[in-house]
């Protein structure tokens, strides 16, 4: 449980309990418990007190009326009694509940019995546990074997659990004590609606961070590299240099295997000798080749880095400028605070243009992909059919039929169209295409195709059918023009009832 769902309920807890005589103890399960409490006042009667720890989240529930079980055969489940319900029955039954105790902030709730015997139910999720403890705190009894570093066990005295590390110190958010049912009820939703916001906001903020921060990586290693062969434009002289020297090397050419060879510089004066580095497995032409094609490589990726750079500069510095916002975001949403109108907008547009490429795009389109079901904004549709078994649509126009067949569609969609005729494409989206199905796309196929009079007239009209994975586009064709691997035919009748509810 929520320490607010406890801050909510415990002031109910205590009008309903404290007085109580415990009477049984029920174990429903391994890990549920039944308490009954008896008040003798007539508006009080019996409280059923369950204690479960068998979910993720423990619970603990005041139901008036016994729990019946999921077999539906009424009463409480018969297993086996543990060693701790056998302790409570043994030192509460019989007993008056005095008062009842939970620390603010906290998911621990005291039940505190006339001769000093103290339940201690810690409801912290799948680490919950129950202690059973005397009037001076020694553990007489214990739900679980306790793996927390306190290590607790029977003959110790108990020891709260140490507080989580605060982050950030802050008053709590809710004060509950001087409310009353309903408006405590109120504050807790507007809580819960306010912690829902929060979490999908930093979701949102942290999603696109991820994405931005990858490819501001990728951006800054380009950049690297494209000042790397800025300053190694230095050696496109040398390389030019060499390659030329070596053409001098003609007369008295190095043996196959040299690692250099001794040439005059007849760029200098004094012409000294200049020892040039060769490839061992190359001969003396294509040495002076390769110094030469090193040379324009370098001369080229220098030419692209002037080109590009003070652009990626720009979009570098742009990109840091929004990472730094996106955490001072962060920042504001670890602090409990929502973002403001114009920031959530600002988010919402950064997102819808994520930079091309790189980790950013793939994750727009993949969310993109995950929340559209259909073709995007930008296509012209006759139909849009939506049904139990699947979805048809139906193009418009002959860039629309092309976009509807190769851009949006997938290999296991079926495909339809009028045979031996111009019409529209009809897309099919759907596990298989039943018979009612190929009907339905059938009657739209042949309605929105030069056809339709005869169609309505009441002539049969052939529709061929087949999987998008059988369609193929006519190289250099018009748009729409497709040719069909392998396909079915289907003879389509006019009918007054289908139509009736195909027309959109």
């Amino acid at each position: 449980m929520h320490y607010l769902q406890i801050e909510t309920l415990f002031s109910d807890w205590q009008a309903q309990w404290v007085g109580a005589r415990l009477q049984k103890v029920y174990q429903q399960g391994k890990q549920t418990l039944t308490l009954v409490l008896y008040n003798g006042a007539p508006s009080g009667g019996e409280r059923h007190v369950l204690i479960d720890f068998s979910r993720s989240q423990s619970v603990l529930l005041d139901l008036p009326h016994a729990v019946r079980d999921i077999e539906g055969h009424g009463g409480l489940l018969r297993v086996p009694v543990q060693s701790f319900a056998q302790a409570l029955r043994k030192h509460l039954v019989g007993h008056r509940l005095v008062s009842m105790m939970h620390p603010p902030g906290d998911r621990r709730v005291h039940l505190v019995f006339a001769q000093g015997v103290t339940l201690i139910l810690e409801l912290s999720g799948r680490h919950s546990n129950a202690f059973l403890c005397d009037a001076e705190g020694v553990i007489l009894a214990q739900w679980r074997r306790d793996a927390s570093q306190r290590r607790l066990e029977g003959g110790l005295t108990y020891r709260v659990p140490s507080p989580p590390q605060v982050v950030f110190q802050r008053p709590d958010p809710l004060d509950l004590k001087h409310y009353d049912k309903e408006q405590r009820q109120q504050i807790f939703a507007t809580f819960v609606f306010h912690q829902r916001q929060l979490f999908s906001q930093r979701q949102h903020v942290r999603r696109y961070h991820k994405a931005l921060s990858q490819t501001h990586e990728r951006l800054s290693a380009e950049i690297e590299r494209l000042e790397q062969a800025l300053e190694a434009i230095t050696q496109q002289a040398v390389y030019q240099r060499w390659g030329e020297l070596l053409q001098s090397a003609f007369s008295n050419p190095p043996l196959r295997g040299a690692l250099f060879v001794q040439v005059p510089d007849y760029y200098q004066s004094a012409q000294p000798l200049v020892d040039i580095p060769l490839h061992p497995a190359l001969d003396l032409p294509q040495n002076i080749a390769r110094y030469y094609q090193r040379a324009r490589k370098v001369e080229r990726a220098a030419e692209y880095a002037l080109e590009h750079l003070p652009a990626l500069m720009e979009q570098h510095d742009r990109w840091r400028d929004r990472l730094q916002i996106l955490a001072q975001w962060e920042q504001v949403l670890v602090q409990g605070q929502l973002l403001h109108a114009e920031d959530l907008e600002q988010l919402r547009q950064w997102t819808a243009s994520l930079p091309p490429g790189g980790q950013a795009d793939r994750w727009h389109k993949s969310a993109s992909a995950k929340a559209s079901h259909g073709p995007r904004e930008g296509i012209a549709l006759h139909a849009r059919r939506f049904g139990a078994h699947g979805v048809i649509w139906v193009g418009k126009s002959a860039a629309d039929n092309h976009q509807l067949t190769f851009r949006y569609a997938r290999g296991a969609d079926y495909w339809l169209h009028v045979q031996d005729s111009s019409g529209s494409h009809v897309l099919v989206k759907a596990p298989q295409l039943t018979a009612s199905l190929l009907e339905e796309a059938a009657h739209l196929a042949a309605y929105y195709s030069p056809q339709r009079q005869c169609f309505e007239r009441g002539e049969p009209v052939s529709v061929c059918y087949t999987q998008v994975k059988y369609v193929k586009a006519i190289k250099g064709g018009a748009a729409g023009r497709v040719q069909m691997q392998r396909f079915k035919t289907y003879l389509v009748r006019y009918r007054e009832d289908c139509w009736k509810g195909l027309h959109p």
